[in-house]
C-alpha cells in the first residue's frame, strides 16, 4: 500500500474552531444516516479533528477559548470528497510520466476546487504510478491504484501501491474521468439512480475512503481524523444534489490549513 503522507503536516500547528454550522455532517461510522447536527462546530489541531459536536458544548471546552475561529453560520459543512476513481492517471501516446503529472495536477487543482480531497488515481504502468506519487505534495491525498499485472509489479513497489482488486467496493460514486465534480456525480447519482441524497453523500465520502483503505484518515468527520473538510453555499445538504451545475464550495480546508476560498485559486499555502 502507498506510504500516505501527511501534505503539509509541519506547517499546521494552530488550534481552530469551526462554529455555528447549520448543519454539520459529521458521516460517522457505523451509522446509516450523514450525522447531521444543527448548529454543530469543530475543534481542531494540528490538522487533526479534536471534537465534533453541537456548538455550545464545543465551545466551551477550555482548547477552544484560544481557537482561530472560522465562522459557519448558514452553511453545511460536510467531509471533504473522495474519488476513488479521480481518472488522472490516463497517459495520451507517447506522453511522459512528468507532462501526464502536470497535467493531472491542473485537473487535481480543479477537482480541490469543487471539494474533493482525496484521490484515487489507477494505472497499469508502474513508471505512471511513481509520478503521480508525487502529487501528494499538493494539498490532497493521492491514492495510486495499480491496474496491471500484479505478478509483473515489481516486488519493491507491491507493498506500496493498492491493487486495484482491492478495492472493488459496492456503494461508492466516482468521476472516472467524466467531471472533475463530485458534486456533480452526487446529484446525478439522486437525480438518474433515484439515491437518497444521504446515501449519494455517504457514497462519495466514507464508503468511498473504504474503497481505497483510507478511511482510518478521512471520509467522515470524526476526533482523530484529518481535518478535511468543506464550508458549502447551502444551508441543508439536500440542496446539493438539486441543484445540478452548481459549486457549492465555499471553503476547503485539508488537514487544517485553507486550501482553497471562494475567489481564489486554490493554491497551497506558503509555510
Amino acid at each position: 500500500m502507498y506510504p500516505r503522507q501527511e501534505p503539509g503536516a509541519s506547517r499546521v500547528s494552530e488550534t481552530i474552531l469551526v462554529r455555528g454550522a447549520r448543519q454539520l455532517l459529521t458521516v460517522r461510522e457505523g451509522a446509516r444516516d450523514l450525522g447531521v447536527i444543527a448548529d454543530g462546530s469543530l475543534l481542531i489541531r494540528g490538522g487533526f479533528i479534536v471534537q465534533a459536536g453541537p456548538t455550545r458544548r464545543v465551545e466551551n471546552l477550555a482548547a477552544a477559548r484560544q481557537a482561530r475561529e472560522i465562522e459557519a453560520a448558514g452553511r453545511v459543512v460536510m467531509p471533504g470528497f473522495v474519488d476513488c476513481d479521480a481518472a488522472l492517471g490516463c497517459a495520451r501516446p507517447g506522453e511522459r510520466a512528468t507532462r501526464l503529472a502536470a497535467r493531472a495536477r491542473a485537473t487535481a487543482a480543479i477537482m480541490l476546487r469543487h471539494g474533493t480531497t482525496t484521490m484515487g488515481v489507477r494505472a497499469a504502468e508502474v513508471r505512471i504510478l511513481r509520478a503521480l506519487a508525487k502529487l501528494d505534495e499538493g494539498p490532497w491525498n493521492i491514492v495510486p491504484v495499480y491496474t496491471g499485472d500484479a505478478e509483473k509489479l515489481p516486488r519493491l513497489w507491491r507493498r506500496k501501491f493498492l491493487h486495484f482488486a482491492d478495492t472493488a467496493v459496492d456503494g461508492v460514486l466516482a468521476t472516472r474521468g467524466e467531471t472533475e465534480s463530485m458534486q456533480g456525480v452526487v446529484s446525478l447519482a439522486c437525480l438518474r439512480q433515484g439515491l437518497p441524497p444521504e446515501e449519494a453523500l455517504r457514497a462519495a465520502t466514507l464508503s468511498a475512503a473504504h474503497a481505497l483503505r483510507f478511511a482510518e484518515r478521512v471520509g467522515s468527520l470524526e476526533p482523530g481524523k484529518q481535518a478535511d473538510l468543506l464550508l458549502l453555499n447551502c444551508s441543508d445538504y439536500r440542496q446539493i444534489p438539486s441543484r445540478v451545475g452548481v459549486n457549492h464550495v465555499h471553503l476547503t480546508m485539508k488537514l487544517g490549513k485553507i486550501v482553497y476560498q471562494e475567489g481564489s485559486a486554490g493554491e497551497w499555502p506558503e509555510p
